[in-house]
């Protein structure tokens, strides 16, 4: 006989799965784990390798004076963002940081250590100057590709698939400065719809003022719907972009 077995994972998912004519409670139980557990996994990875950054990725914390890793970083810290104008200190409105390490992307520059490492759909700025730049996805870059940085572009030298704690930041001025001098945005699929999506939360945070927002998202409730909300969000907009 078939069991339908309704697995608890981003977005649910239902499969069948072979079982005896008259299984036990216990037995219809251990063949759903197993049969989801793959499922959970892969949708997981799924949802989280949209539109996030590398958690090591290195940003300069306005509030702190220094280069601070993104998994470190906290709601309310004010980073170094690039303007028309040029750099300005933004505040982070909002932060999630996803559980467990997924698949990401790292590109390699010229002239620079460490990879820019970002999910498939992450925005990065190809172009040679900020402005003129075209905002595309990570999994789309090219290597000899230029990228927009602080002190001239930089070239694609090679891009390879890699594993990584990943971690949405997001900030009031979206254009983010990376150690390495690079530009990329802190948005995903979309700079202009990625940031309407999240308007409301950029709302409250001007309206909670940052210690209540840290620990509104701080909240276990709150994380676990920010999981899900995380994931319809971005598979909203991809469709539409």
């Amino acid at each position: 006989a078939k069991l339908t077995c309704d697995c608890p994972s981003i977005p649910p998912v239902s499969v069948e799965v072979e079982g005896t004519n008259c299984p036990s409670d216990s037995e219809v139980t251990a063949a759903c784990q197993s049969a989801c557990q793959g499922v959970g996994e892969s949708m997981e990875a799924a949802h989280c390798t949209n539109d996030c950054l590398g958690e090591h990725t290195l940003l300069f914390s306005c509030s702190a004076g220094r280069y601070v890793k993104a998994k470190n970083i906290k709601i309310g810290e004010s980073l170094r963002t690039m303007t028309s104008e040029g750099p300005v200190c933004s505040d982070v409105y909002y932060k999630f940081q996803h559980e467990g390490s997924y698949a990401a992307v790292a590109i390699d520059v010229e002239g620079v250590d460490e990879a820019v490492v970002v999910s498939q759909n992450h925005l990065v700025y190809v172009g040679e100057t900020f402005g003129d730049h075209k905002a595309i996805p990570a999994k789309d870059v090219r290597v000899g590709d230029m990228l927009v940085a602080k002190e001239g572009p930089k070239k694609v030298t090679a891009i390879s698939e890699t594993m990584s704690g990943l971690v949405n930041v997001l900030t009031a001025e979206p254009s983010l400065v990376l150690e390495s001098g690079v530009l990329i945005s802190a948005h995903s699929y979309s700079e202009s719809l990625y940031g309407y999506t999240f308007m409301p939360f950029k709302i409250m945070y001007s309206m909670l003022g940052a210690a209540t927002m840290g620990k509104l998202m701080d909240n276990a409730d709150t994380k676990n719907a920010l999981t899900k909300l995380d994931y319809y969000m971005g598979y909203g907009i991809d469709i539409i972009s």
